[in-house]
């Protein structure tokens, strides 16, 4: 399992501060949690990032949604800290990752 470093603790810090609110989710009552997934390389790199599950809204808050959801994917694109890679048989390999990232709907 790769590490990211400090461990998952920094890792939520690192996320929490990297993400951008958007202004068009402020005051939407949109809000939820995201799961964005993607690979750690054996050089310690991330890359394919990718929206897993978004926010789904409704009618006339679409936008909100796909702001939110655009901006969890570009908080951990944003990380830029190398991980400890994932091993198997003692060689590091590629390895999936999934982190969770909550939006509150009030905003901010």
């Amino acid at each position: 399992m790769p590490v990211y470093p400090g461990g998952p603790t920094q890792l939520l810090r690192d996320l929490t501060a990297s993400v951008v609110y958007p202004e068009v989710a402020v005051g939407t009552n949109v809000g939820g949690n995201v799961l964005v997934d993607f690979i750690v390389a054996p050089n310690g790199r991330i890359y394919e990032v990718k929206l897993n599950k978004g926010i789904v809204s409704g009618p006339g808050q679409e936008a909100a949604a796909q702001a939110l959801n655009e901006a969890a994917v570009a908080a951990v694109q944003r990380l830029k800290k190398k991980w400890q890679a994932g091993r198997q048989n003692g060689k590091a390999v590629a390895v999936s990752f999934t982190v969770p990232l909550a939006f509150a709907p009030s905003g901010r």
